[in-house]
């Protein structure tokens, strides 16, 4: 099965999916990636962000991650918000890229301080699944402590109830 790239729709984000483009930008079935490509190559934030689109989805260009990813990064190193939040997903999906969790959450932060709400939404998810995970350890060492000290108590004849 051929792997579809989401970039102009939606993408799953392992917590949860953030719709790329809730500002209502799109990208034309068949876009005029040469006039995109002159742009781009000419340093243009938006079309750069554009021509990566065009790779990721195989619109207009043989569909090539590791060109979507390119344009990608030249976007967002300029602030682009919206490449900014794309290479994230390139670093976390390891698309076009080496699967970078760190880089990743470095993408999304620079885009979500510039207001991107699917950056800031995936960031927020993030957090609370880091939050569930810490706990779970701590209850399972919890666990793992009453269980010593009831031996323990067993072993010596100490009583763990207190009674009054």
């Amino acid at each position: 099965m051929n792997k579809q790239f989401f970039f102009a729709t939606a993408i799953a984000v392992g917590v949860g999916c953030c719709a790329l483009f809730a500002r209502g930008e799109t990208i034309p079935m068949a876009p005029d990636v040469k006039m995109i490509m002159e742009k781009a190559t000419e340093g243009d934030a938006a079309s750069e962000r554009r021509l990566g689109l065009c790779y990721g989805n195989g619109n207009g260009v043989e569909q090539d991650y590791t060109n979507a990813f390119k344009w990608f990064l030249k976007a967002a190193n300029q602030g682009d918000s919206m490449a900014q939040f794309n290479a994230g997903v390139c670093y976390y999906r390891g698309e076009g890229v080496a699967h970078n969790d760190p880089e990743a959450l470095n993408w999304f932060s620079k885009a979500a301080a510039q207001g991107n709400v699917e950056a800031q939404t995936f960031l927020k998810k993030r957090r609370i699944e880091s939050f569930k995970r810490i706990a779970c350890w701590v209850a399972g060492i919890l666990a793992v402590l009453v269980v010593l000290i009831a031996a323990k108590c067993k072993s010596c004849g100490c009583s763990t109830s207190s009674n009054a």
